[in-house]
């Protein structure tokens, strides 16, 4: 539920595990501004294999982002991965973008039935408004529910 600029910002001090607090974005171009959110800020619940992920990361260098790039830097901008790189990674699925990542996991989390309001604030919504327009067919008709962390 984190676009890519707001990933790509995170730093140290908006860590504190299990959340992460988003505060700012960073654009294409590479200025730093607040999150699209409309409250500018907003802290998420990272499910277990990200609370992995970003355990190794930290405890992989000093540097005050939390994520870098191939070359040990930070990202100077959202443009983490290239249509080329991300090509390669999906099997040459040119419809498929990787903001469409973002789209996926909002969709299995709508679709597991979690509550909105809470999806809306993970994904960076300030109500449930742009969630039941987009994703409203995804919200389960009867008590079939699973979890991110068990979808077993």
């Amino acid at each position: 539920g984190i676009r890519h600029g707001e990933f790509a910002a995170i730093e140290r001090k908006d860590v504190d595990l299990p959340f992460v607090t988003i505060r700012r974005n960073i654009s294409r171009q590479g200025q730093v501004s607040l999150p699209k959110t409309k409250s500018g800020v907003r802290t998420i619940r990272l499910p277990k294999k990200a609370l992995i992920a970003i355990t190794e990361q930290l405890s992989s260098h000093d540097l005050e982002r939390v994520w870098l790039n191939r070359s040990g830097r930070p990202y100077k901008n959202s443009m983490i991965f290239t249509r080329e790189k991300w090509k390669k990674q999906t099997a040459g699925l040119d419809r498929l973008t990787p903001y469409a990542t973002r789209h996926s996991f909002c969709s299995w989390v709508v679709q597991s039935g979690e509550n909105l309001m809470k999806v809306a604030n993970h994904m960076g919504h300030a109500s449930i408004e742009m969630i039941i327009k987009r994703y409203a067919h995804f919200i389960p008709k009867k008590d079939d529910r699973w979890t991110l962390d068990d979808p077993a």
